[in-house]
């Protein structure tokens, strides 16, 4: 099945994508959160927020076909912009 999967920040280099750190991505069904960042090789100890569909996810939920995720790191010496989260 196919989800919608947007990175941001420094989790731009686990994602080759030339649209801004989206991509579609193929996953078997019963993937949950905790299986998606293990397949794009993001530690989820670097992971600050999981958005599925604009709703805070935690690690066990179910992704569904055409779910939109968006992977948000701890923030460091970066900061992103509140438009480029939701604009």
């Amino acid at each position: 099945m196919n989800i919608g999967i947007q990175v941001f920040g420094e989790f731009k280099e686990y994602v080759k994508s030339s649209d801004g750190g989206k991509i579609t991505f193929d996953i078997p069904e019963e993937t949950n959160i905790e299986t998606l960042l293990e397949k794009l090789g993001i530690s989820s100890g670097y992971v600050s927020v999981v958005l599925v569909n604009g709703k805070f996810a935690s690690s066990d939920i179910e992704l569904s076909q055409d779910d939109q995720v968006q992977i948000i790191p701890i923030l460091e010496d970066q900061l992103i912009k509140v438009n480029d989260l939701f604009g």
